[in-house]
């Protein structure tokens, strides 16, 4: 008998040290992933994805010039930039004592990476996970493709999300506190700065502080969430508007994309790429539906990541449906739908080895993805010798090249422009007649269009005149592809159209 009772109270501390170890266990083969991507990513001195326009905010930040021109968006040089300036000044920094180099932006992200590891850890854990369903929480939304994907990019997202996680998680510590003044809007200082400083580097962290408004109402405070509300909204007004003041067009790069419309096509295509991502999910909602089923339930501070999961997924949803949307858009509901695993599992850790298990599905793939990439645009033979050097202006789809051969640029970030254009048929027309000119002394357009004729980011038109006056003379890496480079015709060549 004594022996039985032993066995049933040993059991489930053996299955819970089990758990914990594998937990740990997993989160060091994540671990080892992000390294291995980050150490290979980092040697690589090309754009892996789009993140040319970054560098070049960064690069012009860094001489004192003015990325928010209130004219550039339909007039020469035509610029756009529509995220808001922090990460860029934080990139800017490092350029200005460094030089120019995609390697800089991509560790400030790396090491938002890291604090962003961190803060899940502790806010997960301060909203009653246990230590094994945190780890578990974390390693879930480390295994999500975006995560890893843009934990090493030149982009704004990771900082964004770094920022507003400690920012929720400096709230939650407030909320439970047992100070007399918690009820006090002066208590949250801390959050709400945080919030707002994740607000001026991605427009998407806004989910954050309607998350915590959300919550609040939820909890019955309607006072203290407007109150969080109003000081929130203001601040982030105040400051946009002082923006704006000083460079004459900030207000309008970040809301250009407004007359955009929206596509149910589009949603359809980004949600079709989810990938592993997806059977990750529907293992997450069978685990919560368990929970709500049976031990879990809606109360107390659990109300904060459902109010962001919804939120998100509401913000989620109409951007997944503009054009250029990217599974970057998914971060914020990915980091609500892992806390809310986390803090479910604590309840019932016996599913936890089917989460974990989810989590190393496709891992392999997708963390080899950006160094497969890295090595092919370092390996494949390259034209960028021909690139010109100190002349007339260059169309680049990528910066970089005109940025390091001190060439004039025109057109950042053209996949947008092109975008707001589809409303300004005159705009267009005029960038085709420049084409017709030969004006620009080099362009560098991505593989798609080029082989395809248009579609991608420039219209058949475009294209068509650009074959018809520029020939291409080889491949060189751009926007993490092998795009062509195409020098003006000369007379001889100017009666073979082609590639």
């Amino acid at each position: 008998m004594r022996c039985s009772i032993n066995y049933n109270k040993s059991l489930p501390a053996l299955l819970g040290i089990g758990y914990l170890s594998l937990a740990v266990l997993l989160l060091i083969v994540i671990l080892s992933f992000y390294i291995a991507n980050w150490v290979a990513i980092l040697q690589c001195p090309f754009a892996l994805s789009f993140e040319g326009h970054v560098l070049w905010a960064s690069w012009k930040l860094a001489m004192g010039a003015n990325i928010y021109s209130p004219s550039s968006i339909i007039n020469p040089p035509w610029t756009v930039m529509i995220y808001p300036p922090l990460y860029m000044v934080a990139g800017a920094l490092l350029v200005k004592c460094f030089g120019v180099a995609y390697a800089w932006l991509r560790l400030v992200t790396i090491v938002s990476a890291l604090f962003l590891v961190g803060a899940l850890f502790v806010l997960f854990r301060k909203s009653g996970a246990t230590l094994a369903s945190s780890l578990t929480g974390i390693v879930l939304f480390m295994s999500f493709t975006p995560t890893l994907i843009f934990s090493c990019l030149a982009r704004c997202d990771i900082l964004a999300l770094c920022l507003s996680a400690w920012g929720l998680e400096r709230f939650v510590a407030r909320f439970q506190s047992t100070s007399q003044d918690k009820d006090k809007m002066l208590s949250y200082w801390a959050a709400l700065c945080l919030m707002v400083l994740a607000c001026l580097t991605r427009q998407q962290s806004v989910v954050a502080p309607l998350a915590v408004v959300t919550f609040l109402l939820w909890s019955g405070q309607p006072r203290l969430a407007i109150k969080f509300l109003i000081w929130t909204a203001g601040s982030i007004t105040v400051i946009c508007l002082l923006i704006n003041a000083l460079t004459g067009g900030f207000l309008s790069h970040i809301f250009v994309l407004k007359e955009v419309t929206w596509q149910w096509q589009l949603l359809s295509i980004n949600f079709a790429y989810l990938g592993h991502d997806a059977i990750k999910c529907v293992i997450g909602l069978a685990i919560l539906v368990i929970g709500l089923i049976y031990k879990h339930r809606i109360t107390g501070i659990t109300r904060l990541p459902y109010a962001l999961l919804i939120i998100s997924c509401v913000l989620m949803l109409y951007s997944q449906g503009l054009p250029g949307a990217s599974s970057n858009h998914l971060l914020f509901t990915y980091l609500a739908f892992s806390w809310l695993i986390a803090i479910c599992l604590s309840v019932l850790p016996w599913l936890s080895i089917l989460m974990l298990a989810s989590c190393l599905i496709g891992l392999n793939d997708v963390a080899s993805f950006l160094p497969r990439q890295a090595h092919t645009l370092l390996t494949a033979h390259s034209v960028a010798s021909q690139f010109p050097s100190q002349t007339g202006p260059v169309l680049s789809e990528d910066p970089y090249w005109a940025i390091k051969n001190n060439c004039p640029l025109e057109l950042v970030d053209p996949l947008t422009l092109m975008h707001v254009w589809s409303q300004k048929p005159e705009v267009i027309q005029s960038l085709i007649q420049a084409l017709a000119d030969k004006r620009y002394k080099a362009l560098l357009i991505n593989s798609y269009d080029v082989t395809q004729g248009g579609g991608n980011v420039w219209t058949p038109e475009i294209m068509d005149t650009i074959h018809a006056n520029y020939k291409s003379v080889g491949q060189m890496p751009g926007n993490g592809e092998m795009q062509y480079l195409y020098l003006p015709r000369t007379q001889r060549s100017q009666g073979h159209h082609g590639q």
